[in-house]
């Protein structure tokens, strides 16, 4: 009931009724129970559809609490703290020693502790990482981007921040999760975004819910072996903007220098990018078969360059293939999923203390 009166705004207790098939006296009971705990209010009165008195319309209270959304990164982590409707209220950036597993507990949890005479409290974090997060044995792997952290559990020391839900998620699929309910892929049932950026990644949504496989692993698209012109290895090492900063100061470009440059050498290039994309995006399409696969990350910018390119070449291969498109939300995709991801949580268990 307490989603319900979220999604949609402002509602009545006669429409809860009716749209969750249940009678008004449990009704009564269920919103009495969340003004008790401070989680609705009474928005404002509206005229009766037929007859009657007006009809008061309720609304989540924004302010009972607050959520944390947190995306760690090699540079240091980004903090967005949002109300219970996830419009952000605070934000900040700080430094984080992430070679060493403590000290970036200590660091968050500091950030936070910081903040708790300045907001509401807080109902739940969600921090995004760049690498797979195992949930069956709490620990990170397959971090290169953050090499300090392999292996590690950072969710049991985080849960001394309190009772509240804590998750440890993929930044890529916690961007998906975003571009899925605000971006390009919010007209689609399921979408597949593909993250270029100093790491390749990709993320798989259906039904609106992010599918994690085995260890957290679906959707490593950056580890598909692809050919770059003279063996076979990863996507990740074709692809990543790293590797194609090297290749461009290899020719005296910068990387927009690359993607804008029509002489031959970096065209060349364009081909071996496209060409490794659509392999990569054969083998997603064929495997899951998504409505629409959404191109993310820094290389976003560039896309307009190559996917003319990748399109064609998964027309060549491919009976049938969905569109292709650029991601919307850049570059705070992940931030905003956590949000999204952290609202849900907190939301829960909320009512569960009611």
């Amino acid at each position: 009931m307490f989603n319900t009166i979220a999604k949609f705004g402002a509602i009545s207790r006669a429409d809860i009724a009716s749209l969750l098939k249940i009678g008004r006296p449990t009704v009564t009971r269920s919103v009495d129970a969340l003004f008790a705990a401070g989680l609705v209010i009474e928005a404002t009165k509206v005229p009766a559809v037929t007859s009657g008195p007006p009809r008061t319309l309720l609304r989540l209270d924004p302010s009972a609490a607050s959520v944390a959304a947190v995306d760690l990164r090699p540079d240091g982590a980004r903090l967005v703290i949002s109300d219970l409707r996830g419009r952000p209220i605070d934000t900040d950036r700080f430094p984080v020693p992430t070679s060493n597993p403590a000290a970036v507990v200590k660091s968050i949890a500091d950030v936070l502790e910081a903040r708790n005479d300045k907001i509401p409290r807080l109902a739940a974090l969600v921090l995004g990482v760049s690498g797979a997060w195992d949930d069956t044995t709490n620990t990170l792997y397959a971090v290169p981007n953050l090499p300090g952290l392999e292996g590690v559990d950072l969710l049991s020391p985080l849960q001394s921040l309190g009772k509240f839900p804590i998750e440890i998620e993929n930044d890529v699929r916690l961007a998906a999760l975003a571009e899925y309910s605000e971006g390009v892929g919010n007209s689609y049932p399921t979408m597949y975004l593909i993250s270029l950026d100093s790491g390749v990644a990709g993320a798989y949504i259906i039904g609106g819910q992010s599918h994690r496989g085995s260890r957290g692993f679906a959707g490593e698209v950056g580890y598909i072996p692809v050919w770059n012109g003279k063996e076979l290895t990863s996507l990740e090492s074709v692809l990543s903007t790293s590797t194609l900063n090297r290749v461009a100061a290899s020719m005296g470009l910068t990387l927009g220098d690359l993607f804008a440059s029509s002489v031959k050498e970096p065209v060349e290039v364009l081909d071996t990018v496209a060409r490794a994309l659509g392999v990569a995006i054969c083998s997603v399409v064929a495997t899951t078969s998504p409505d629409v696969v959404v191109i993310g990350g820094e290389l976003n910018r560039y896309a307009g360059s190559f996917l003319p390119k990748v399109r064609a070449f998964l027309g060549d291969m491919l009976p049938t293939h969905p569109p292709v498109v650029q991601a919307a939300l850049q570059p705070s995709a992940a931030l905003r999923g956590a949000t999204l991801r952290a609202t849900t949580l907190a939301r829960a268990y909320l009512v569960q203390q009611t």
